[in-house]
């Protein structure tokens, strides 16, 4: 979902409240690893888990794509990044014990590769996906309703999107198409008029708790990423009986090219295979039905709704002696 949910806790789970006043973003980086570090210390934890990079993990869920992978020698000169390197570093040590949870397979040969870690202390997860996802149709009312997820705009591609939709003159059609946005951002207003001259009706809803009425009422997700280590409304999409249109560099996107449920464009040719991609639906609605009738029982045929049970025992047998 877009926005995060409330997880409801027992009340006899203490919460310690970390606050960090560093200048920068970089700086309370550094000070909330160093400080949460200390608290773990005191509080004598068995197992520490990290969902950002920080040091002295038991396990760590790879949320974000490796950093030393991505970032040129000049850029790791400034402070700002060479403060994330050293809590990457801090967090791949090579000859540390701490276990990882990875989104992907790319994400573990970029760390491998990175950090010379054993691959053997990776461990690729099967998404998780929320129950109240299990009911999903691929029923659809006429029309085409292009859906756009995310508030990553810049690296999540909207600009590749409404570029796209831009290029595709729908004009002509009996029924006018939308490009609907959810997430947080600014959305390019210049691009959107483009879109709304070639008959486009662009709306942006911003973020939403419950993105599901969004996936029912949709024709397919469009998630023209520029960077994505999972990219979990993929699947959210697909479990909902949505077709999916996804760069290559997503994660999640074997998922779509195994289900056959959608198209799998190369990230770095997308700005003409988006348009192309487009035209065809207009032309053919039917395959969005075909394509999401797929993308419907694949999901259902996986096990992408137990995968936290698998991690929960995982943490319960300690980090690696």
């Amino acid at each position: 979902m877009d926005k995060t949910e409330p997880i409801p806790l027992p009340d006899d789970v203490p919460i310690h409240r970390i606050r960090c006043n560093a200048w920068t973003n970089a700086g309370q980086a550094k000070q909330f690893s160093q400080r949460a570090s200390s608290l773990a210390d005191r509080l004598e934890v068995d197992v520490r888990l990290g969902f950002v990079k920080m040091q002295g993990l038991d396990f760590y869920f790879c949320a974000d794509p490796c950093l030393r992978a991505k970032v040129s020698s000049w850029k790791a000169c400034f402070p700002r990044y060479r403060t994330y390197l050293q809590l990457e570093a801090e967090t791949f040590r090579q000859k540390g014990k701490t276990r990882y949870f990875a989104l992907a397979d790319e994400q573990v040969e970029a760390y491998a590769q990175s950090y010379g870690v054993d691959r053997r202390r990776f461990e690729v997860l099967l998404p998780n996906l929320h129950p109240s996802l299990q009911n999903g149709s691929s029923e659809r009312e006429p029309g085409l309703r292009v859906l756009f997820v995310g508030s990553d705009f810049r690296r999540k591609g909207l600009d590749r999107l409404l570029a796209a939709c831009a290029k595709t003159d729908v004009r002509q059609g009996d029924v006018q198409p939308e490009v609907i946005i959810v997430g947080k951002g600014d959305v390019p207003s210049e691009l959107c008029q483009r879109c709304e001259k070639s008959g486009w009706l662009v709306r942006a809803v911003g973020p939403q708790l419950d993105v599901r009425p969004f996936y029912t009422t949709s024709s397919v997700l469009v998630h023209p990423a520029r960077s994505e280590p999972g990219g979990l409304v993929l699947l959210e999409a697909m479990s909902q009986g949505l077709p999916v249109i996804a760069t290559d560099v997503c994660g999640y996107a074997r998922f779509v090219r195994e289900a056959n449920a959608g198209w799998v464009l190369s990230e770095n040719s997308v700005e003409e295979s988006l348009p192309k991609v487009l035209q065809e639906i207009l032309s053919s609605p039917a395959m969005l039905t075909k394509k999401g009738a797929k993308a419907l029982s694949y999901v259902h045929a996986k096990d992408f709704f137990s995968s936290h049970h698998h991690i929960a025992q995982t943490l319960l047998q300690g980090p690696v002696a």
